[in-house]
């Protein structure tokens, strides 16, 4: 059977996951794919207690999805994102090197990053899925919080473009994403 690991930068609870997110890996399950997910919860300590969690991964097993969880740290900004693509990516290796997934499915940016890197310091090779849903750099500038050509939204554009040529394949939203990517 088939095994993939859905790597998504949001908590379980967040209404995305519930509703897209969770139905998708429901659906993929159907079709004979060992689903797993890994999800980054913010304020892990403060919102889940050891119970909670041991009784969602139980609740998610039943549906036939394997659930792990990291915390999510917010800020600073950079330097907290940078440590949970680090965790992120230790947490993924360990995973493929137990798991031995045919498919690491991230959902845009920070997870794909993880995907990739743990990849390359894997005996495995697996797949990379590229959930790539909207263009990131350009959201933050749009919404002011990168200035427009500045540092963060050089860097991002050159690890989305290295993650274009890491990936084995895409999502993309719409036609015109896809023929603006491709």
């Amino acid at each position: 059977m088939p095994k993939t690991l859905y790597i998504c930068y949001f908590g379980l609870r967040e209404p995305l996951v519930q509703t897209q997110v969770l139905p998708y890996l429901r659906e993929i399950g159907k079709g004979g794919v060992d689903v797993s997910i890994l999800t980054f919860e913010p304020d892990m300590k403060a919102k889940w207690t050891a119970e909670q969690i041991a009784q969602m991964k139980a609740e998610l097993a039943e549906e036939g999805i394997a659930w792990h969880c990291l915390a999510y740290h917010k800020a600073p900004s950079v330097p907290a994102t940078a440590f949970d693509i680090v965790s992120g990516t230790r947490y993924v290796r360990k995973l493929l090197n137990r798991e031995k997934f045919d498919v690491l499915h991230a959902r845009v940016h920070i997870p794909g990053v993880m995907a990739a890197v743990a990849r390359k310091f894997s005996r495995e090779r697996p797949k990379i899925l590229f959930d790539i849903r909207g263009f990131f750099p350009e959201e933050y500038t749009d919404a002011g919080r990168w200035p427009e050509g500045g540092w963060l939204y050089r860097s991002a554009k050159r690890v989305e473009r290295w993650l274009m040529r890491e990936s084995d394949a895409f999502v993309v939203l719409t036609e015109k994403a896809r023929d603006i990517l491709f």
